[in-house]
């Protein structure tokens, strides 16, 4: 991006057409299935927010995104803001056939102490592949008690969802689980339950189970 003064909004345009390529050339149709099957996001990491692009350009980019991408992190306005990059509520996709799934983006505030400048904020958040959910905590620096303190103002947003691995199952941990001490009458049938309890467990993510005789533990 090309960015000149503090009209830009609205104004700026992508000029590299070598970033295009490679990400598509990246992004292979084989590639984003493994992704989604493995439920590894996608996050684009830019200065700007998308609102400063020209519209021509964020449409581009918008159906470069569509169906790759999961999160847009961005900064500048230092201000903490959630918005949505692409909405398909508010956005209209060329490719009908692309997947029409929410884009997120959040702006960070400055991460400088400066109190000339805007109130210092950043983000945390942790992603889970159980249900391909973020959860976010934004954090503000309080000047009167000279801490940094949890933000939970109405520009903050705490959970969003990677829509495109909803329907994609649970990822399996490579974790093995050995069981010993299943012995008397039935134990086969109560060794084959206990093992679908604990393979079907989201919780345990467990990818094998075996049941094993005392002197092999």
């Amino acid at each position: 991006m090309l960015s000149c003064d503090d009209s830009d909004k609205g104004q700026l345009f992508v000029l590299d057409e070598e970033f295009k390529t490679q990400f598509e050339s990246f992004f292979s149709e084989n590639e984003v299935k493994k992704m989604i099957k493995n439920k590894k996001p996608t996050f684009v990491i830019a200065h700007h927010g998308g609102e400063f692009l020209n519209n021509d350009e964020s449409n581009r980019l918008r159906n470069l995104f569509a169906g790759k991408v999961d999160l847009y992190l961005c900064g500048h306005s230092h201000q903490m803001i959630y918005d949505k990059f692409y909405d398909p509520d508010k956005h209209e996709l060329e490719d009908k056939r692309k997947p029409q799934q929410v884009i997120h983006q959040y702006t960070c505030g400055v991460g400088t102490l400066d109190k000339q400048s805007s109130v210092p904020t950043f983000l945390y958040g942790e992603y889970s592949a159980l249900d391909g959910q973020i959860t976010v905590k934004a954090y503000r620096y309080d000047y009167d008690d000279n801490e940094w303190k949890e933000y939970t103002g109405k520009d903050t947003r705490k959970q969003i969802e990677f829509e495109r691995f909803r329907k994609s199952g649970v990822v399996k941990n490579n974790f093995k689980l050995f069981i010993t001490g299943v012995q008397g009458a039935g134990k086969t049938m109560v060794s084959k339950r206990l093992q679908n309890v604990l393979i079907n467990s989201e919780a345990l993510q467990i990818a094998e189970v075996d049941l094993v005789g005392s002197l092999q533990i």
